[in-house]
């Protein structure tokens, strides 16, 4: 009576792994952000103006040419915008005037990755968790 178990793959797929960890969906968009790193003993704050590769409700990632100034568990300020026409794509920006003008997405986040550069000279992949979730506003004000 006992039932034979199914036979376990070998080499599992690495990356339904990965899926599994995310909390959040992510959405695969280039949008334009600013991180801003505070200021440190060694360096002073620093703008970088650069873009999504993707991001979700609690975490995302972008490109950095920032190397190692960016460290797991820093803490930096993101300021993302969110053009009309990509509104659309999230849930609750698609009813009245918010779906018509573009958005700025306003957050905290703790870098919780970095990825080395695929070329040598390129910029690097920065996955960011969210402290909370963003606070929108207008690209005005």
């Amino acid at each position: 009576m006992n039932a034979k178990k199914p036979p376990q793959s070998a080499s599992p797929d690495p990356g339904a792994c990965l899926d599994e960890r995310r909390r959040n969906r992510r959405i695969s968009v280039r949008l334009g952000v600013a991180v801003r790193l505070p200021a440190s003993a060694a360096d002073p704050a620093t703008v970088e103006r650069t873009t999504t590769r993707n991001i979700s409700p609690g975490d995302m990632c972008f490109e950095s040419g920032l190397g190692s100034r960016l460290r797991t568990g820093d803490t930096v300020e993101l300021d993302i915008q969110l053009p009309a026409s990509k509104a659309k794509a999230i849930r609750g920006l698609t009813d009245g005037p918010l779906a018509t003008s573009e958005r700025r997405l306003l957050v905290k986040g703790r870098i919780v990755r970095v990825e080395a550069p695929d070329s040598g000279d390129g910029p690097s992949a920065v996955a960011v968790v969210f402290e909370r979730p963003p606070a929108f506003h207008n690209a005005n004000g």
